[in-house]
């Protein structure tokens, strides 16, 4: 993806992924100003993967529980019929 063609709004959740995970501090000021805690919250909290440190920061940073995020409560893979 070209950035000439990055559309902050539809591209929120990919933007916003990688900032988080891969940004620093002043990216993620950037991103509570311009998207604000409700957007950022619904956004991380359904991301498939993070870091636990991340996973932390966001703990933090936006008043949540470990338990909120997706990555945190949902199994990766669906148990095989299989293994017991």
């Amino acid at each position: 993806m070209q950035l000439e063609s990055l559309d902050l709004e539809s591209h929120a959740k990919q933007i916003i992924a990688r900032v988080v995970e891969r940004g620093g501090l002043e990216g993620w000021h950037k991103l509570r100003r311009h998207y604000g805690d409700e957007k950022l919250r619904q956004v991380v909290t359904r991301l498939r993967t993070l870091e636990p440190r991340t996973v932390n920061f966001l703990c933090l940073m936006l008043n949540l529980n470990k338990d909120d995020f997706r990555c945190c409560t949902s199994r990766p893979f669906p148990s095989a019929p299989w293994i017991s």
